[in-house]
């Protein structure tokens, strides 16, 4: 957040192994940080898309097993891959487990619009997507991102700036909650504002 104070918005990519190397494909800019697919992941947050892709959206969700268009990951100069939360179809695409932990997310709404979603509290990735199926908010589709103490989330509005940081993790036998610890991130995502916008 201190390395780019105009942009609005910030948070945690994808999984990461322990040696801070992605888990699944990611490349920005037209460059491959990690080249090789993750072989069950079926979602990629795609952006910018490549000169002479069909057409398509500056930035979207392209899920590999229910896809909306003929476009790729290919067709975009960056791209993270992940696991399915929610898919078009309705179907929650994650495991019913007693872990719970901070959660970070990105969604598409039936328009198209991306949202960045945290949740500093503990939560399980089923019971995240169960939230995010609910009618109201009408999304279409999510992307889920790291989770646990990495994911953070930093956004900027009238010349505020607020953090949320991940402080809890639960799963049987174990509990932890570490109030204030900030570790590093490999990656975030980043949300630029268009010119004139």
């Amino acid at each position: 957040g201190e390395r780019f104070p105009s942009l609005p918005a910030l948070i945690n990519a994808g999984q990461f192994y322990p040696d801070r190397s992605y888990m699944g494909r990611l490349r920005r800019d037209g460059l491959e940080i990690s080249s090789t697919d993750h072989a069950r992941w079926k979602g990629y947050l795609v952006s910018v898309p490549r000169a002479g892709s069909p057409p398509g959206p500056d930035a979207a969700i392209i899920d590999l097993e229910n896809p909306k268009t003929s476009l790729t990951p290919e067709n975009y100069l960056n791209v993270l891959q992940s696991f399915m939360l929610l898919d078009r179809t309705g179907r929650i695409r994650v495991r019913d487990t007693v872990n719970l932990a901070a959660r970070a997310a990105v969604a598409e709404d039936q328009e198209g619009r991306l949202w960045l979603v945290m949740t500093p509290a503990a939560i399980s990735l089923h019971d995240l997507a169960l939230a995010l199926k609910d009618p109201s908010l009408k999304l279409v589709q999510a992307l889920g991102l790291d989770g646990g103490f990495e994911c953070q989330f930093l956004w900027r509005r009238d010349g505020e700036t607020w953090q949320a940081t991940g402080q809890y993790s639960l799963s049987p036998g174990r509990a932890v909650h570490m109030p204030g610890y900030h570790p590093t991130l490999p990656a975030v995502l980043a949300v630029e504002p268009s010119p004139g916008h």
